[in-house]
């Protein structure tokens, strides 16, 4: 479905609203710090793991 100016009308799956399509971008778009300190979260947790099993 589009509007006059041929931008796709978006409507929310929880509310049924209709929003504006530069919302969607936003929610879509990844959270780069939030995967950056999982990325990082997981490294020291294996490497913690490594030097663990080594000493056994």
């Amino acid at each position: 479905m589009t509007d006059k100016n041929n931008e796709e009308i978006v409507y929310s799956k929880i509310t049924g609203k209709r929003r504006p399509p530069s919302t969607c971008t936003e929610i879509n778009k990844p959270n780069l710090d939030l995967m950056a300190k999982a990325i990082i979260n997981l490294y020291y947790s294996t490497k913690g793991q490594q030097l663990r099993d080594r000493k056994e």
